[in-house]
């Protein structure tokens, strides 16, 4: 039961930094898009709207895959 309150005050704690951090990025950016962007994030947090996630569910390679594709050595094309 006291981890399950320790997590939450961390989360509550996280959150509030994430929206102090949007608030100061709203207020100071010189990015305009990026100061609408921060404000509109921050006001969706304050109304506990979740934090928007993409997923792709049509994957065909695990992580693991991928990491393994791309450490491989490319071929020179010839031509």
């Amino acid at each position: 039961m006291a981890e399950r309150k320790r997590l939450a005050a961390e989360k509550e704690a996280r959150i509030e930094q994430l929206i102090e951090k949007l608030g100061d990025i709203a207020l100071n950016d010189e990015n305009p898009m990026a100061r609408i962007s921060a404000s509109v994030h921050a006001l969706n947090r304050l109304d506990g709207k979740p934090v928007a996630t993409r997923r792709k569910e049509n994957r065909k390679k695990t992580v693991e895959e991928m990491i393994l594709e791309a450490a491989k050595p490319r071929e020179k094309p010839t031509g």
